[in-house]
């Protein structure tokens, strides 16, 4: 998953930055709240410092949120209820006061992207592109021609392409 990290810290956004790499997200840094609004497009997860230097992050969010469903976690340094209420209400996904632990964070992650990624029904058939997998009748199709796949294959393949956003280890 290809994670944008706006964050007014540069050292704390490294040391993030390094850590969530660890667990097999790719995550580009910017300090600044201008970049984060000419690049955000091309993110699955926006993790957003509300105390930018240039742009605050509730115009950030508010901004984004009127051309985009990408999902935004925002971290706040003041733990106030008011400033909490005021994230959701700009449009944040989930909203975590400084400092925070990376196992929370983790969690809030996976919990927002199966919010927003839903993993398909049961039974029903799942396509990329090409590639289709027909969960009930066990059978994959690549251009429309069937592909040979063991039990456990088909099993892999299939858990794999129903949980897109999920990092398996």
């Amino acid at each position: 998953m290809h994670v944008l990290l706006a964050e007014s810290d540069r050292q704390s956004g490294d040391i993030l930055r390094q850590a969530m790499r660890r667990h097999g997200y790719e995550v580009e840094l910017t300090d600044s709240g201008a970049s984060a609004l000419k690049s955000y497009e091309r993110f699955d997860l926006i993790l957003l410092d509300l105390e930018l230097p240039d742009i605050d992050g509730l115009e950030v969010c508010h901004s984004i949120r009127a051309s985009s469903d990408v999902p935004i976690i925002a971290f706040t340094g003041h733990g106030t209820e008011l400033d909490r209420v005021l994230c959701l209400q700009a449009g944040c996904d989930d909203c975590m006061v400084k400092p925070y632990g990376l196992r929370e964070l983790l969690a809030r992650i996976e919990a927002v992207m199966r919010r927003v990624r839903p993993r398909p029904a049961e039974g029903r058939s799942i396509a990329y592109g090409p590639l289709h997998i027909d969960r009930d009748g066990r059978e994959v199709f690549l251009n429309e021609e069937p592909v040979k796949l063991t039990r456990k294959e088909f099993d892999l393949l299939h858990l794999l392409a129903s949980q897109p956003a999920r990092v398996f280890s």
